[in-house]
């Protein structure tokens, strides 16, 4: 029987890749290390976004196609090094909130009964 869970599952950590991808890309824009000519790429696919003229008109999703290209670029021309220190800045950040809501069943029970006030126990 399928799981109907996975395809939830599998969009969450989509969103969740997504959501690390576009944090890592801001942090390395402001990131002094970086060289300003590089930061050029993930700027000029923001540009080809906002201009309403498309360049290549005949591909529905050449938007995000270059929007996903110039982010792609740009973490690739990135220092390795640089990336790295900031994957792992990004996953503790993640880890942190993450680390102390209970999974089903972890969860603190309190079992008592109830009386009404003059009801013998």
């Amino acid at each position: 029987m399928p799981n109907p869970n996975r395809g939830l599952s599998l969009n969450l950590g989509f969103l969740k890749g997504m959501t690390r991808q576009l944090k890592l890309i801001g942090r390395l824009m402001v990131d002094g290390r970086v060289h300003p000519a590089i930061k050029l790429l993930p700027v000029g696919a923001m540009v080809y976004l906002l201009v309403p003229a498309d360049l290549i008109p005949l591909l529905p999703f050449d938007d995000a196609a270059v929007l996903w290209l110039g982010g792609s670029l740009f973490v690739e021309m990135c220092p390795r090094s640089v990336v790295d220190e900031h994957l792992r800045a990004i996953d503790a950040e993640s880890e942190v909130t993450t680390q102390y809501h209970p999974t089903h069943g972890e969860t603190d029970v309190i079992d008592a009964e109830f009386h009404e006030p003059g009801e013998p126990k």
